[in-house]
């Protein structure tokens, strides 16, 4: 049995059962296995009762265990027959490189080198460094997408990093790495959007439907090699010391309000501080 979406709008699912049945449920647990037995009128009863206790009842017992437990496994038995649930293999499909000893030696000084070329400076590092925290989200989760809004957010704050906070400085910073509007446009201009639109930077409880999902989820399995394309010419313009169109590092010191909002949390804080 094939699960349509991770993200399948899960407030829509949740109204294809009612209270009666969920009363009408035997769940018992064996370790870490999670067991249940119902009667469900349908597959696609079935498969709410299924995305519903894999997505949402990890966070409801995550309110009563220190862990944050995750479903490794879904198999059951349906009118004698016995079955399994995976996602499709584009769920899973990662960014993939052949590889040699000779070429990983290779990516490991070209790695050291950059960090001697990138020391007393603040862009550069830290726009490889939010790449890299997007690229763990990716490959951490359950399936691809389990934390598609905070890579998002990473490589948003990577070419922000880079460039500059704005979309207008994201996009000047590109076209002098000879990025054309529509590359520009395309690949990455939609990292802003939505992280200011959708369950990203901002939580949401609008209900997306299976083609708006499968748009976000398509262009999600493709911007990671895009900004890795990214981060290469970056390194190579570095090497042949070409311009980057990266401003200039700016002041690291902590701004007045940051000062003040630390101050008022310290404050408040104090009294809850463990001893």
């Amino acid at each position: 049995m094939q699960l349509r979406e991770p993200l399948y709008p899960l407030l829509k699912f949740a109204q294809l059962f009612d209270e009666d049945e969920i009363h009408q449920s035997e769940i018992s647990a064996d370790g870490s296995v999670l067991s249940m037995k119902f009667m469900c009128s349908s597959v696609e009863n079935l498969m709410s009762r299924i995305v519903i206790f894999e997505n949402v009842f990890p966070a409801m017992l995550t309110v009563f265990v220190p862990d944050a437990p995750y479903v490794a496994k879904i198999t059951g038995t349906l009118a004698g027959k016995k079955f399994f649930c995976a996602y499709d293999v584009d769920v899973y499909r990662a960014s993939t490189i052949v590889a040699t000893a000779e070429g990983q030696q290779e990516n490991i000084c070209n790695s050291y080198g950059m960090m001697l070329v990138s020391r007393g400076k603040s862009r550069l590092p830290m726009g490889f460094y939010y790449f890299y925290q997007g690229c763990r989200l990716l490959n951490v989760g359950r399936n691809r997408f389990e934390f598609s809004g905070e890579v998002i957010l990473n490589f948003v704050r990577a070419l922000q990093s880079l460039f500059g906070e704005s979309k207008d400085k994201v996009r000047a910073g590109l076209r002098i790495l000879e990025y054309n509007d529509k590359e520009i446009e395309g690949k990455f201009i939609p990292l802003f959007e939505l992280r200011n639109n959708f369950d990203s930077g901002h939580n949401s409880l609008r209900i997306l439907d299976v083609e708006d999902l499968d748009l976000i989820h398509e262009y999600m399995r493709e911007v990671e090699g895009w900004m890795r394309e990214l981060m290469n010419c970056v390194i190579k313009r570095v090497k042949g010391r070409k311009e980057l169109g990266m401003p200039p590092d700016p002041n690291t010191e902590l701004s007045g309000d940051q000062k003040r909002v630390l101050r008022k949390i310290r404050k408040n804080f104090e009294e809850f501080r463990p001893n």
